[in-house]
């Protein structure tokens, strides 16, 4: 089973040492940017891990594929809901309610 990464971990990001080390190029042909990431698979999802702490997660719900993105900002995601057909829909709701606790220095609340 593949070890669970926290993106927020300080002060760099432990990565999966099962994880596959691949090269992300800038798609810009100008520009010559690139960074090494770490894949990894398990069951439920398929992550991909950045050495600065950003990670993007897929996993599939109820048939549809849902895509989770973490940075240093927010300990909780943005979420994207990828149906088959139909609107994609995008998930803020605990990404924005824990900003405004950040910002405010505030606890957020309990429960769902």
């Amino acid at each position: 089973m593949a070890k669970t990464v926290d993106p927020l971990q300080e002060p760099h990001v432990q990565m999966d040492p099962a994880a596959r080390k691949v090269t992300l190029q800038d798609w810009n042909p100008e520009i010559s940017d690139s960074i090494d990431v770490a894949l990894s698979a398990v069951t439920e999802s398929i992550d991909i891990t950045f050495p600065d702490g950003r990670m993007v997660s897929l996993e599939l719900e109820s048939g549809d594929i849902r895509i989770h993105a973490f940075n240093r900002a927010c300990e909780a995601p943005l979420s994207l809901r990828l149906p088959e057909t139909g609107e994609i829909s995008v998930d803020r709701q605990g990404y924005d309610l824990a900003d405004k606790f950040l910002d405010e220095d505030l606890e957020a609340p309990e429960g769902p």
